[in-house]
């Protein structure tokens, strides 16, 4: 039986314990959690019994007797010191991204896990998931030739924006970590996952154009509960949370309340309630990246907070021929009239991110029960967070 705990009892640490649960051959053993309904609620719906349960990483990593794997889902600023200890105890660790906030810090990681032979891995879904793995499959196959150069865009989308990175807990860079680390740490990794090699110089721009108060409407409120606007808003908070429902599985429903409530008061009082142009957020939303690997293929990554479209654009060029892959729909050839179409829209619809969640969980439980290194270990990692942190 593998024995795990896990620290920071959020949205994403929410699915891996979904993943988890299924497995027959694994107990979820400890909890760490500092909100005291979000320990109690999981600890209740996981069989964790009392004594199990912790406030602070700190009364885990010093309290708990033993456990196989730890999975890391707290603040990304703390991360570091909670990897660090799990390691010097002998424990298995998984990351969720990013995996720390400095170069330094990734390196460390990755030296104490190699000394004491544990893995430390990261949630990096991409390398699991079906349709980037199709992509990785054509490029490694050698049919298109060599990749000559790579454009890829995040396309954040404005509600994920608004609620993450303008009103949410990515909003400061300080209090989180900047954007581009925190949200395409996946897309740097999958970059370099294709090509090899290494990022020679890092060219990056970025700046935060829309989400200012310079731009805010001069009637706009303080808050869209109160606002004259509201109704011809694409910001609104009372429409992504109180008419569309969106948004909302992260919110807090105290025992007894009902999560219509809780959206009310978050409105009226919480800080997903404010007008996106008068919060207090300082991370970028647009930046363009850029840089040539060592094997001389020439990369654009580009991140867009601002336009409403949402999900992944990639056009890779190769010697023989060229690569789009547009959301889940796949197209590639020699040339434009005799090029394959695949369809992964399917995946879309599929939970956990069309099953990578799973699978990645199940990696990195194997390579603790097979003493192997996992697919998405910090190490194979390390490029693609240096690109990210330098990129800053």
């Amino acid at each position: 039986m593998i024995e795990i705990a896990v620290v920071g009892i959020g949205n994403r640490a929410g699915k891996y314990l979904s993943c988890l649960s299924g497995r027959s051959d694994v107990r979820i053993k400890y909890l760490v959690e500092p909100d005291p309904l979000r320990l109690q609620r999981a600890g209740n719906l996981y069989a964790v019994p009392e004594e199990n349960r912790f406030s602070t990483p700190y009364d885990f990593v010093t309290g708990a007797s033993s456990v196989d794997g730890v999975i890391i889902c707290s603040p990304d600023r703390s991360h570091y010191q909670i990897a660090v200890r799990c390691l010097e105890r002998g424990w298995n660790v998984l990351l969720e991204k990013p995996a720390a906030v400095s170069y330094d810090e990734c390196e460390d990681i990755v030296r104490i896990a190699s000394e004491r032979q544990l893995i430390a891995g990261v949630c990096l879904e991409m390398r699991y998931h079906t349709f980037y793995r199709r992509i990785k499959e054509i490029v490694d196959s050698g049919a298109l030739g060599k990749i000559v150069s790579i454009a890829h865009t995040e396309f954040i989308g404005r509600d994920r924006m608004c609620h993450t990175f303008v009103r949410g807990l990515w909003s400061r860079a300080k209090e989180s970590s900047p954007i581009f680390l925190a949200k395409c740490s996946h897309d740097a990794d999958f970059v370099m996952w294709l090509t090899g090699g290494t990022a020679g110089r890092i060219d990056s721009m970025g700046s935060l154009t829309e989400y200012t108060l310079e731009n805010a409407p001069s009637d706009a409120a303080e808050r869209c509960v109160y606002c004259p606007l509201e109704a011809e808003c694409a910001f609104s908070a009372v429409d992504l949370y109180r008419r569309r429902g969106d948004w909302t599985s992260g919110f807090d429903v105290p025992d007894g309340g009902t999560l219509e409530d809780t959206i009310e008061t978050e409105l009226i009082a919480g800080r997903y309630g404010r007008c996106v142009y008068k919060c207090d957020n300082d991370v970028y939303d647009r930046q363009s990246v850029s840089f040539v690997t060592s094997g001389g293929v020439a990369v654009n990554m580009y991140l867009d907070g601002v336009t409403d479209r949402e999900g992944r654009y990639t056009e890779i060029e190769f010697t023989g021929g060229r690569l789009v892959a547009d959301g889940f729909i796949l197209r590639y050839g020699a040339a434009p009239d005799a090029e394959t179409v695949e369809d992964f829209s399917a995946l879309a619809l599929e939970p956990l991110h069309g099953g990578a969640d799973k699978a990645l969980l199940d990696d990195w439980i194997d390579s603790i029960r097979d003493h192997r290194p996992m697919e998405s270990s910090l190490r194979e990692a390390l490029e693609g967070h240096r690109i990210c942190i330098e990129a800053h």
